[in-house]
């Protein structure tokens, strides 16, 4: 059977709760705890965050082409805060990209779950023997790269899906 993935608006507000549960507290490197430090990677990194999140869902909403000029926006902050060359931008990138990862993670996961344990045929029932689950996403070392790529999934992208069922 093949199927068709929706992200439905729930299922997207879940994804996007999930990656913002990755903050910069676990991510800094040793010996760059300092309060100030914090304070302002923590401020880049909810700016950027929060431009992450309005591309998302401008690019689930509208697709691609309508989400490009929020990756710019996205763009331009990374920039100017990578200019800044302190200590921790490394780490902000670091969060933003397991941020992007786990957003994409936990779409797929909660999209995948339409799929039914059990589906009737006439008078019988079957299980759900195997899901194969077949797509191609590229999240890079580059924060502008994985927005992309996420973009592209979210906003123009299908997830190629088939289940196997068999007799009890």
């Amino acid at each position: 059977m093949q199927l068709v993935v929706v992200l439905r608006d729930d299922q997207h507000y879940q994804a996007l709760k999930a990656a913002r549960q990755i903050d910069l507290r676990i991510a800094v490197s040793a010996g760059k705890a300092n309060a100030p430090l914090i304070a302002d990677a923590t401020r880049w990194l909810s700016e950027i965050w929060d431009s992450v999140e309005e591309t998302l869902a401008s690019a689930r909403k509208r697709g691609l082409e309508a989400s490009r000029m929020f990756m710019a926006e996205v763009s331009r902050k990374v920039d100017e805060m990578v200019t800044l060359s302190t200590s921790w931008v490394d780490d902000v990138l670091t969060v933003i990209r397991e941020r992007l990862s786990s957003y994409l993670r936990h779409a797929i996961q909660e999209a995948l779950r339409i799929v039914q344990n059990t589906i009737i045929v006439g008078e019988r029932e079957l299980k759900l023997d195997r899901v194969t689950l077949s797509n191609s996403i590229k999240v890079s070392a580059s924060v502008k790269a994985s927005l992309l790529e996420v973009c592209e999934f979210i906003g123009e992208g299908q997830i190629e899906l088939s289940a196997e069922y068999s007799a009890s």
